[in-house]
């Protein structure tokens, strides 16, 4: 059952239905117009292709394409391979009376999204619509930030000191304000704990908390004392953002 929001997310997309069948598509494209922004249909795999080149050529956007499998011209699965070829992630669902594995397999091989099973259940559709473009919309929400957050770090970089270590806390980069205050070279640095750079009166205690909390909260703030090579101390008023993969499960 969809929420308003749901209805709401569903509101801004535009489709791209391909079906053979006048009187299926007739049907289906009028209910769809009740549920997204903008309804395009065709005929086959070809006139879906020539749609989708014009939308691209326009700058336009088709935000997810449902198709039948058996289309005279173009069939389904050369239409899914031809879009695999012009776009990699665009949700692509099918709707089928077939089951067979030879073709689910070759459906599968060119990165089919979702299938839904003729006589379309609606309610079905509608769902599979939903779940695939907000996973799309996720992602691409996700490489935004992504970019974001690589352009913040990058003027930061200019001006400030800049570690990165992986998620076993070993460091993968230091900038050159570091090297200048710490006096260390790349080679000292580069594989080392990121412990190695702070002062040993700074118990593990606290760096375990600091991991914990970037973890738990998104960032740590807090003053660390470090060590220089030559033994020097200075301090640091830090901020550590874990940065995620693209599915945001892990710290990269």
């Amino acid at each position: 059952m969809m929420n308003e929001e749901d209805i709401a997310f569903l509101k801004q997309l535009t489709v791209l239905y391909v079906e053979d069948d006048l009187d299926s598509r007739a049907e289906i494209v009028e209910i769809f117009k009740n549920y997204f922004c903008d309804v395009v249909e065709a005929s086959d795999g070809q006139e879906a292709l020539n749609i989708y080149k014009n939308y691209v050529d326009e700058n336009r956007y088709i935000d997810i394409v449902i198709s039948d499998i058996n289309m005279p011209n173009i069939n389904g699965i050369a239409f899914l391979e031809e879009m695999r070829n012009m776009s990699e992630n665009i949700p692509f669902i099918f709707t089928t009376a077939h089951t067979d594995s030879p073709i689910l397999l070759d459906a599968i091989k060119f990165k089919v999204t979702s299938y839904v099973l003729k006589p379309i259940d609606f309610v079905k559709l509608l769902e599979e619509v939903l779940a695939c473009a907000k996973r799309r919309y996720k992602d691409k929400q996700h490489k935004e930030e992504k970019k974001q957050l690589n352009n913040h770090l990058s003027s930061i970089d200019q001006v400030a000191i800049v570690l990165k270590s992986n998620h076993e806390q070993k460091l993968t980069y230091a900038n050159k304000a570091f090297y200048d205050i710490s006096k260390y070279d790349k080679k000292e640095i580069v594989g080392k704990d990121y412990g190695a750079i702070i002062h040993p009166h700074v118990s593990d205690l606290v760096l375990r908390q600091m991991w914990e909390d970037a973890r738990q909260k998104g960032s740590w703030n807090g003053k660390l004392k470090s060590m220089a090579k030559d033994e020097t101390i200075f301090y640091v008023n830090t901020t550590l953002i874990p940065i995620y993969d693209d599915e945001e499960q892990d710290i990269i």
